[in-house]
């Protein structure tokens, strides 16, 4: 009786202590993801359409801040030119003379996909061009770029985190 008893209370115990296996997602809760991200990255490479500083900060806002985190962690990841940059300050700094020299910047996604890993985790590729214009009106023409980001989904928003 104690060994079926003991047996019984372990078996509950393993039982009671077991994760819950996550669901796999449907169809349309990866479509409803993968739009809640293009919607996200085509917002954000809108805010630099008028290139200063108040709307780069809206475009550094995008990604994960705080120092234990992979994108704007301590030393920043930002690399520009092989140059890492430690915070948001210094990398206005080094885009100062973008401020005052560059009008606009145009970006066309001519191709994107979105691979959804979970609910709060996902990765954003995208094809496309991007045209500058400066100060004095100056087009430089379409040129060929391409955008990674991982995503993660922090209080109920999508963000940049690397």
């Amino acid at each position: 009786m104690k060994r079926t008893l003991l047996l019984i209370a372990f078996i509950a115990l393993t039982w009671a202590c077991q994760k819950e296996v996550p669901k796999e997602l449907t169809l349309e809760q990866r479509q409803n993801i993968a739009e809640e991200i293009r919607k996200f990255q085509y917002n954000w490479l809108k805010s630099l359409e008028v290139f200063n500083e108040e709307n780069f900060n809206v475009f550094l806002s995008g990604m994960v801040p705080g120092d234990n985190e992979v994108w704007m962690g301590n030393p920043a990841m930002w690399l520009n030119e092989l140059t890492f940059f430690p915070n948001n300050e210094v990398i206005n700094e080094s885009w100062r003379p973008e401020f005052e020299n560059r009008s606009s910047t145009t970006f066309k996604i001519e191709k994107d996909y979105v691979a959804v890993a979970s609910p709060e985790y996902a990765v954003y590729v995208a094809l496309g061009t991007f045209s500058v214009t400066d100060a004095q009106g100056n087009n430089m023409g379409d040129i060929p770029m391409s955008n990674t980001s991982v995503m993660v989904k922090t209080n109920n928003e999508w963000k940049v985190l690397h």
